[in-house]
């Protein structure tokens, strides 16, 4: 483990590193990679659920408090042989909490129409992502568009929904909410991270000709596999900063081969004036 630590460090500047990475096998640089993704996946991951179980009970009384503020007090609905009925004909709406990012969503988040039928213009006519209506809740799949629409019938269950009710249920649902998103935050940010970097490895293909063209204009001798080998080392620091610039939207090709090649010519400094030998051949081969 220690080692794997003074790699990931290497990976930044060693020319140590990326001369020993170009004439070893490739599967010690793919299997950093991985560990590397699985180690941030987990380090991330544990962050991840500790401000998440920090805020969790603030967030389900903010959606409890909202709810309870939304739902009016004398509505009651009633669910018989399919279909819904309520005691108050008028339509009640829960409005979406308005903020920049999302000043294109529908206005309403829920309308409850029981006089309306489970059609697609529900949505439209009431400006909303969901509609309890008289046969079903219509509902948008991609709250961003209007395209995919699910319609949820009631079946044959005989129910009373009073606002006791939704809330009562409304807690359950955000309990097993809280408790799958606690579960599945450490596996779902390594398979996360672990896509990304096979997507890396796989662009690291085109790049590792950029890599054997800055080296040939070096004048050191080199082959597309060795470029290769020494490209996957330099995929480390890249999925660093990938995942600590995301939030600024700079996850693209363009950014990657930057990284790579930065890396790569920092590391290969020190080569520069030495002829580096080589009894591959010059023409990308199978890895």
């Amino acid at each position: 483990m220690k080692n794997f630590f003074k790699t990931i460090v290497a990976s930044f500047y060693s020319s140590q590193l990326y001369q020993k990475a170009k004439d070893e096998s490739a599967k010690f640089g793919i299997r950093f990679i991985i560990k590397l993704a699985v180690f941030l996946g987990l380090i991330f991951g544990i962050i991840g659920l500790i401000i998440f179980l920090s805020f969790s009970t603030a967030l389900n009384k903010l959606a409890i408090n909202f709810i309870d503020k939304s739902y009016p007090n004398e509505l009651i609905m009633t669910v018989k042989d399919g279909t819904l009925t309520s005691n108050t004909p008028e339509p009640v709406f829960v409005p979406t909490p308005v903020t920049q990012e999302n000043e294109k969503l529908p206005q309403n988040i829920v309308a409850l129409v029981p006089n309306e039928k489970a059609e697609a213009s529900i949505l439209s006519k009431y400006d909303t992502m969901s509609a309890v209506t008289s046969n079903g809740i219509i509902y948008l799949k991609n709250a961003t568009g209007l395209k995919q629409i699910e319609i949820y019938p009631y079946g044959k269950t005989d129910k009373v929904l009073t606002k006791n009710f939704i809330l009562e249920k409304s807690v359950h649902l955000l309990k097993v909410i809280a408790t799958v998103a606690a579960i599945g935050i450490i596996p779902m940010l390594i398979l996360i991270f672990l896509m990304i970097s096979f997507g890396n490895m796989l662009s690291l293909f085109v790049v590792a000709l950029l890599i054997y063209l800055v080296m040939r204009l070096k004048k050191l001798k080199i082959s597309y596999k060795q470029a290769y080998r020494m490209g996957l080392y330099a995929l480390g620091p890249l999925l660093i900063l990938q995942i600590l610039t995301c939030s600024f939207h700079f996850i693209g090709i363009l950014f990657a081969i930057a990284v790579v090649l930065a890396i790569i010519l920092i590391a290969t400094h020190s080569w520069k004036g030495e002829e580096v030998k080589t009894d591959e051949t010059e023409t990308p081969p199978n890895l």
